[in-house]
């Protein structure tokens, strides 16, 4: 569920005969704050004469007035924005809590592990990995090419068909945790990265070595690290894979 944020516009809440006022005394307001600011640097005007001090007084009074006007024609509209903020920040808390319950479960309920292993049973496999967008445990990698000559689909787009998951990055996550899928993108430039949430399979090192060995940089990210090599060799020292 994608949560739209409250506007924080008092405007779209007030009673719309009540607009114009307003806006008119809005404007006025703003004026008269000016000029107030303006009366305040005595070294602008003689504070001996009185026609200042006059319109002086005379400001503060009508700002007075217009901030009181203002204040009321608000404060039924700030009583809807703040019902409307405390009604999002519940939403908020309540998705929060959904995706933390499905993390859960991805890590650690094995009859969700197999039924989001199950919902991608039939996706359709590559041995290229520039076609792909996730190698999986046994080490097939997941074919999101829609004609066979570029990776097309993003890799959030494995949630759009597995209604258990999240949308977008947190479903993502999720079936990364329930599959231990590694997300793979492979460019044409020698460019390869990977990333995972759960420690890679002998299959998936493989393969991921495999890939590794005809790129020239290559990024990892695992476990919130993040690392770069030049080569598959480097890569293999540092994370041990032998």
């Amino acid at each position: 569920m994608k949560l739209i944020k409250v506007a924080d516009s008092i405007e779209s809440r007030l009673d719309p005969d009540q607009i114009e006022e307003y806006r008119m005394i809005k404007s006025r307001h703003k004026i008269l704050s000016e000029q107030f600011v303006q009366h305040l640097d005595k070294s602008r005007h003689d504070p001996g004469d009185i026609r200042w001090v006059n319109r002086f007084e005379e400001i503060k009074r009508e700002l007075k007035e217009v901030d009181q006007r203002l204040s009321e024609i608000k404060a039924p509209a700030m009583e809807k924005l703040n019902r409307d903020r405390e009604l999002y920040r519940r939403k908020i808390e309540e998705e929060k809590k959904r995706t933390e319950d499905i993390y859960d479960r991805a890590k650690n309920d094995d009859s969700f592990q197999i039924q989001i292993e199950n919902a991608v049973q039939d996706w359709p496999r590559t041995d290229n990995p520039k076609l792909a967008g996730y190698i999986m445990q046994d080490g097939s990698m997941l074919n999101f090419s829609y004609n066979g000559y570029q990776r097309d689909y993003d890799h959030r787009d494995i949630t759009q068909d597995i209604d258990d998951l999240d949308g977008g990055t947190d479903g993502m996550i999720q079936f990364q945790l329930a599959t231990g899928a590694v997300r793979l993108h492979a460019q044409g430039n020698g460019y390869v990265s990977f990333d995972w949430e759960v420690e890679p399979t002998r299959s998936q090192k493989r393969k991921m070595v495999e890939i590794a060995e005809d790129s020239s940089e290559i990024y990892i990210r695992a476990f919130e690290e993040e690392k770069n090599y030049d080569d598959v060799l480097e890569m293999q020292e540092d994370l041990g894979w032998y």
